[in-house]
């Protein structure tokens, strides 16, 4: 079956216009022919789809027709990925602060909020460390230190 792959306009969650790429079976009364960023593939196994992962991420380039990702969309993908992670070790150390609290351990209130900062400050680190990677599988697996 002949696929058609194009790019289309979409508002996305921050509320502000943007493209993703569709790759879906071709119908021949399809009004999406008049865009002028789009590829029509006789057969599926001559399109190399890149990683999932980065979907909202994929673009298609105008001049080969051929699937890519956007590096900084894709840092932001993985970014708010590792955002959900540091929320869940912000609520953890939540707890911790609360023990240390009632225990009057300043000790280990100093060295929880220590590390809350860090948590805190990860994104913007963490931006820093991965435009300086050049693959992105290594952008992918990819975890900032003392995240875990």
């Amino acid at each position: 079956m002949k696929k058609i792959i194009f790019e289309e306009l979409f508002i996305n969650k921050a509320g502000i216009e943007d493209k993703r790429v569709v790759l879906r079976a071709f119908n021949s009364d399809d009004p999406i022919q008049q865009s002028t960023n789009i590829a029509f593939i006789e057969n599926e196994s001559d399109v190399i789809l890149p990683d999932e992962y980065f979907r909202e991420a994929w673009i298609l380039d105008k001049k080969t027709k051929k699937l890519g990702i956007n590096k900084e969309k894709a840092i932001n993908i993985h970014i708010d990925k590792l955002r959900v992670k540091r929320n869940e070790a912000l609520k953890k150390l939540d707890i911790e602060t609360t023990i240390a609290t009632q225990q009057k351990d300043n000790t280990k209130l100093d060295k929880i909020a220590e590390k809350a900062q860090k948590l805190r400050d990860m994104p913007e680190t963490a931006k820093l460390e991965l435009e300086a990677l050049d693959d992105f599988e290594a952008i992918k697996n990819y975890i900032p230190e003392g995240s875990e």
